[in-house]
């Protein structure tokens, strides 16, 4: 057996990379291209979508009781941010717990919401959770929004592609 162990992309580029390796593995390099053409139009539609300034984001995973998570350089939820064009308030690698009294410091322009649920109500129901987060820029700028965080699990891929498209919609 045969076995092709590929990195987990943390950006398009390593995303076309793994297809493509993959596919030369599979005998499948024009299937291959035809989807990394696809790719390509998704981010050059994304690219049209972004704001001239880049607003300040942060994502966040709601890990219930245990609080707030937040995801530093190195992570799918910074590949997500740079997708949409945004800048990582996070200035660490990986994930790191963060208090909203924290967060309120930093005063994000966009919170991104992850949830291990399969709803996409995870802003509302933390802002209900945590009742200062309505003071913050992104909360009164109605820029708290839910993302799927199933969509994430393995690095970029077409799904957290596809979140990305239904984000930008969402927030520009």
């Amino acid at each position: 057996i045969h076995v092709l162990q590929l990195d987990s992309p943390t950006t398009l580029e390593q995303l076309e990379t793994n297809i493509t390796l993959l596919a030369s593995r599979l005998n499948a390099e024009s299937a291959a291209q035809t989807l990394i053409e696809q790719l390509q139009i998704r981010q050059s539609a994304l690219l049209e979508k972004q704001l001239a300034h880049k607003p300040t984001v942060v994502f966040l995973l709601d890990i219930g009781e245990r609080g707030l998570s937040q995801a530093g350089s190195d992570t799918t939820g910074d590949a997500l941010i740079k997708l949409l064009g945004g800048k990582n308030i996070s200035q660490f690698s990986g994930y790191k717990s963060i208090s909203v009294e924290a967060l309120l410091a930093v005063n994000p322009d966009i919170i991104l919401v992850g949830s291990r649920s399969d709803s996409l109500d995870s802003a509302n129901k933390l802002v209900k959770r945590q009742p200062l987060l309505q003071h913050s820029q992104a909360a009164k700028n109605n820029q708290i929004v839910s993302v799927n965080a199933a969509t994430l699990i393995a690095g970029l891929s077409l799904g957290a592609l596809a979140e990305a498209e239904r984000l930008a919609d969402k927030l520009y």
